[in-house]
Order: structure tokens, then C-alpha cells, then sequence
């Protein structure tokens, strides 16, 4: 064994006895094979190896840290490598490198002994594989169950308003989606040639983010009614997304080597957990397996602690230093931590992700579904919770909404969904008095009149601040009122007669969500989303360029019904009032009511209960908390 500043390298014994002589042989012939394998990769592998192949499952620890050294041996095939790599505990990682034949050996096999090196080397004769995490597949079951239950089917909003809006994502998803788009870069990833195009705007930077959007409204329409066209695009993305997995069970559009970059691990990946979920309601049979396949592979990916948890604390962000919060590229100046381009893409234990929290849902709602295991709830505990930041919210604290180290956002509030599903799977009351603590602190400080939000990402937004002109503090973004609305409805599910909670769903649906929506030059509401509930000046221009805000709106508008009706152990919960039918089933025997009504247009109500024969159960019926104020 010879030691380098660098390399360190395992020889087998008898081939050279100068081991200087050979450290100096082995890297001039390393470099000639990797330059080799650049301009003719067919030479040196006749199947290229997909840079996350793994084959070997073994128990290992994970060791995270510098990579100031490598050891190496002349192996065949890539299972002597593996076994190699077994042998040392730290060892996760491991590059196979194709050599013509020296020696009598094949290949070079690098171990990788610290893994924050995720590189392929350069061209298509070689492969990096990387050790998997112990993960447990057992099933779970959560602790706790919600008061009410949200109903997936049986509610048909009839005219006025609600009816508009649906009809409207609908035109928008029919007019601007196809398959060939929607799928241009899973077939690209695959190595196929795509019909069709990428998407402008977001999918080009975010890939896949598209399918995740198209399968939000789509499966969410389909829960109460059926088209058949938007069914044979929903169906055909799912089936082709299905077949463009990787064997070992990615599922993303972007090649499995960028999960660490941008907002992949997180964003893209959320996206595609609710598109696939709400395909799954909507009742394609393929969706949730394959969803499960997909996550199962994330659960399993040895980078998880190096981007996660977040590079976060009681300290908070200041901007002063940088609009880029510490520790994300271009983030300098920071009295912490300053972005190294020398380490990229990982700099000490700092992070190159942006906004981490917003993963949290992709795990914990699979973790609620049929097919959620213990390793969903293991990596929420053990890798996306922050500790200090349930602590700081409990104690309303308000610097953990708007200088929350990092980074302060309106996104803050999809997390909050998540520790409440949190809270349900697992019992702990902390889950539960942290979110009602944020929900307290938004209430009293960060949101507008109307019931917009007021917090968004780059700026500074203090306490009651509420800003209103776009320069430099946007304000009101539709995704804060998508998570807002989301959370509301969990706690309306926990305390069903605290009407507070539906009041803010039915504000944040009028006057955010229903506003968000675009006009065509024919006056219907297909035209795109806006991005910003503006309050004063102009509104906002509604955008057809995949962003955010449009995925959201469309997993909230394809939820819609969801909120007018919820299901009691002993009865109906009506808590919107809006023209529709509820066909459901109560005590065994099927219950239809109508509600004819046009709030907030005019101020009557009238409910018709249409029953061949008396069904026993209660009618709850809610008092608006307006309707009290003006008595």
C-alpha cells in the first residue's frame, strides 16, 4: 500500500515491486483508459453502466466527509468490486473504471471511502454505484385518525362560481397539456429520441414538474366526474412514466445522478407524490405501486445526509449579507458559512438545496397511504425534521417564520401540512402544538386582508408588515394560499366545530384561488393562473409557463368539492355553500342532499334532502363567523 496526498492504492501482490514506480504507472494508465473511454466508449464496456446501478445490498454505516483519499484494486466485474467495498465499513460508494486488459484484470475498482463525490467520470465507459441505506419496508400504520374524513367522490358542484372555476381548469389543462410533452423528458433520460417538446418556462430547469401539475388537476376533476379525454392523457403519463422507471425504482424525469441538485429532491419530487396520489384517487390502478417503487428508491439513496436535514437553527437569516441565504450557491458573504465553488457541490456540512422543508410532504403522505412503510415516517424523523424549529413555534416565536435560518418563505406553510400528518401518524402532541403555533403566528401577523399571504421568498417581511406594491416585497403568491388552505382543512378535520378554520379555506378559495384564474379572449377561465393576488394596482398576468403556482391551483381546484362537504361518524358536515349534490352513503344507506345557493352572490340558503325513506345521523350545518359579526 502506497500513500498519496490524493490516491491511495491496493495492489494486488507480484505485479510490480517498486510501488512508487507503479503509483506513477497507474495513473498515467488510469488517465489514458478515462481518455480513451471519452472518445471511444464501446471499447471499454459493452453495456454502460447507469450511474446508480447498485448490486449489492449488504449492511454498511454511513460515513460522511471529506474524500481526501481513495484505495483501489484490479478487479473483472463490478460484484468483485462490490465485495471490495463490503469489507469496509465506511466504504458507500465505489467507481468502476473499464481498463484494456492489464495484468490479466478488466477493470480498475476506485473505492469511493466518503461519498460527497457523485460525479460520473468523464464519458460512457465507466460507472459510480453507490451502497444503499438500511431502510424498513414493514408497512405502518398510523396512531391517530381525523374526526371527520374528506370524501374522494360522491360531490357534483352543480353552477355558480366553483362551477366556473373547475370548468376552467379543466379547458386549461385540455388546451395546454399532451402527452408527448408531458413525457419529453422521461424519454429523454431513457436515451429515446421524444416526440413532441419540453414545456417552456419551469419543466426546462425542473423536469418532470409538468406530470406532477397535469396529474394534480386532472386526478383531482376526475374524482367527481368523468372526461374521457382528460382520463386517456391521465392514464397514458401514468403508463409512461411506469415504463420509463429504472429497474431499482426511479421514477423522475431528470437523470438519477441530479436528485442531490437544485430542487429535485424536494420540489420536483413533492410534485410528482400529490400527481400520483391524486391518479390514485381518480382510480388507475398503476399509480400508487409505481409511486411506492419510486420513493422506495429515494428512501434508499445514500446522498440523503448530505443535503439533508437542513443547514438550519435557532440563529436566523439575515439578508443583509445576501439575498441568497448561507450556504446555496451564490450565497457569499454570510458571517457563517461562505458558498466554495472549489467544493462543489457540497461545502463542509453545508447544503446545496434549496428550501428542504417543502420535501416533507412527498413522505408523509405516502407514509398515509396504502402502501406507506416505516422508512417514510424514519427519513421525516431522522432527516427532515428540525427540532429547534417546532420548539421556536411552540413558544411563538416569530422570527422562525420570517427569519428562519433557512430560508424564510410562504413554502414554510407545506411543511406545516406535513408535521400535522405527522402528528397523525405517530401521536406526538409536539407535531401539533408546533403548527398551531405557526397557524397563530401567520394569523396574527402574515395575512392580508382577504386572506392572501404575506411572506414570500428574497426579501425582508417583517411582523404586520403587509406590503403591497411588488417592488422588491411580492406579495399574496397563490401557492401560500394552496398550502394555507390545505392545513386549514386537517385542523378543521381535528376540531371539526372550530369554525375559524373553514373561514379561512372559504377566503383563501374566493379570494385567492378563484381570482388566480385567468381570462381568455372569449371570457372563459381557461386561460392560465396567476401567480400573485394582487391587492392593489393591477392584477397580476396569468401565466401558462409551468410555474408553481399553477401546479398548486390545480391540485387545489381539482380538490375543490372536497371542501363544501366532510363525512361524520354520525352524520354530514356542510361547511361551504355552494350549489352542488352530495351522494353518499350514511349508516349503511345511500343519502343525497342539494344545496341551492349562491353565496356569497345572494344570502339564502336552502338545503333539499332527497330520501326515499329516513336515514338517522345529524346535519351539521355551519354558522359563518360573518354572519355572527353583523347580528
Amino acid at each position: 500500500m502506497a500513500n498519496g496526498s490524493f490516491l491511495h492504492y491496493i495492489t494486488p501482490p507480484l505485479i510490480h515491486k517498486d510501488l512508487k514506480s507503479l503509483n506513477i504507472l497507474l495513473l498515467i494508465l488510469l488517465s489514458i483508459a478515462i481518455l480513451l473511454c471519452w472518445i471511444v466508449a464501446s471499447f471499454c464496456i459493452d453495456d454502460p453502466i447507469s450511474l446508480f446501478t447498485t448490486e449489492f445490498t449488504e449492511p454498511g454505516g454511513l460515513y460522511i466527509g471529506s474524500y481526501n483519499s481513495l484505495e483501489s484494486i484490479y478487479v473483472n466485474t463490478t460484484s468483485e468490486c462490490a465485495a471490495f467495498c463490503i469489507q469496509y465499513d465506511e466504504c458507500i460508494s465505489f467507481s468502476f473504471i473499464p481498463l484494456f486488459a492489464i495484468k490479466g484484470s478488466n477493470a480498475l475498482c476506485i473505492i469511493d471511502a466518503m461519498s460527497n463525490r457523485y460525479e460520473r467520470y468523464p464519458g460512457g465507459g465507466g460507472g459510480y454505484y453507490h451502497r444503499l441505506r438500511i431502510r424498513d419496508d414493514s408497512p405502518y400504520d398510523a396512531v391517530l385518525s381525523y374526526n371527520l374524513t374528506v370524501l374522494d367522490h360522491g360531490i357534483l358542484v352543480k353552477r355558480g362560481l366553483f362551477r366556473d372555476v373547475i370548468d376552467g381548469l379543466y379547458l386549461y389543462l385540455t388546451r395546454n397539456y399532451n402527452v408527448d410533452n408531458i413525457l419529453y423528458w422521461y424519454r429523454k433520460r431513457a436515451g429515446i429520441n421524444p416526440p413532441g417538446q419540453s414545456y417552456s418556462g419551469w419543466e426546462t430547469a425542473l423536469q418532470g414538474s409538468v406530470s406532477g401539475l397535469f396529474l394534480m388537476g386532472a386526478g383531482g376533476i376526475l374524482r367527481w366526474e368523468e372526461h374521457s379525454d382528460i382520463r386517456n392523457i391521465l392514464n397514458a403519463v401514468v403508463s409512461g412514466i411506469s415504463q420509463f422507471q429504472m429497474n431499482d425504482g426511479f421514477m423522475s424525469a431528470f437523470p438519477p445522478e441530479e436528485i442531490i441538485l437544485r430542487e429535485n429532491p424536494n420540489y420536483v419530487t413533492a410534485w410528482q407524490t400529490h400527481g400520483l396520489l391524486a391518479a390514485h384517487k381518480a382510480g388507475n390502478p398503476q399509480a400508487l405501486p409505481l409511486l411506492r417503487k419510486g420513493l422506495s428508491w429515494f428512501n434508499n439513496n445514500t446522498f440523503l445526509p448530505l443535503f439533508l436535514p437542513p443547514n438550519g437553527g435557532p440563529e436566523t437569516w439575515n439578508p443583509t449579507y445576501s439575498p441568497i441565504p448561507p450556504g446555496y450557491p451564490g450565497g457569499t458573504g454570510s458571517p457563517d458559512q461562505a458558498w466554495n465553488p472549489n467544493c462543489s457541490p457540497f461545502c463542509l456540512n453545508h447544503h446545496y438545496i434549496y428550501l428542504q422543508y417543502q420535501g416533507m410532504i412527498k413522505h408523509s403522505q405516502m407514509a398515509l397511504s396504502e402502501l406507506g412503510t416505516i422508512e417514510d415516517l424514519n427519513i421525516l424523523l431522522n432527516l427532515y425534521q428540525e427540532d429547534w424549529w417546532l420548539d421556536e413555534l411552540i413558544n411563538l416565536n416569530e422570527s422562525a417564520i420570517w427569519l428562519r435560518h433557512w430560508y424564510p418563505h410562504n413554502y414554510e406553510l407545506t411543511a406545516f401540512e406535513s408535521y400535522l400528518d405527522m402528528y397523525i401518524l405517530t401521536g406526538n402532541e409536539t407535531y401539533l402544538n408546533a403548527i398551531l403555533g405557526g397557524w397563530q403566528l401567520f394569523v396574527d401577523s402574515w395575512i392580508h386582508v382577504g386572506g392572501s399571504i404575506a411572506i414570500n421568498e428574497g426579501s425582508w417581511y417583517p411582523p404586520k408588515s403587509y406590503f403591497l406594491d411588488h417592488d422588491g416585497n411580492p406579495t399574496g403568491e397563490t401557492c401560500g394560499s394552496s398550502f394555507w388552505i390545505k392545513i386549514n382543512q386537517r385542523l378543521h378535520l381535528l376540531f371539526p366545530n372550530m369554525e375559524r378554520y373553514v373561514y379561512e379555506i372559504e377566503r383563501s378559495l374566493f379570494n385567492v384561488i378563484a381570482a388566480a384564474q385567468g381570462r381568455t379572449p372569449t371570457m372563459d377561465r381557461g386561460g392560465g393562473i396567476r401567480y400573485f393576488a394582487n391587492l392593489h394596482g393591477f392584477k397580476d398576468g396569468s401565466q401558462f409557463v409551468a410555474t408553481c403556482c399553477e401546479g398548486q391551483s390545480s391540485r387545489i381546484i381539482g380538490s375543490l368539492p372536497e371542501y363544501i362537504y366532510t363525512m361524520a361518524p354520525d352524520g354530514i358536515y356542510i361547511d361551504l355553500f355552494i350549489p352542488s349534490i352530495l351522494n353518499t352513503t350514511v349508516y349503511g344507506s345511500q343519502f343525497i342532499l342539494e344545496q341551492l345557493t349562491e353565496i356569497p352572490l345572494m344570502s339564502l340558503v336552502e338545503i333539499l334532502i332527497i330520501q326515499p325513506a329516513p336515514v338517522p345521523g345529524t346535519l351539521y350545518i355551519r354558522i359563518p363567523i360573518g354572519i355572527l359579526l353583523n347580528q
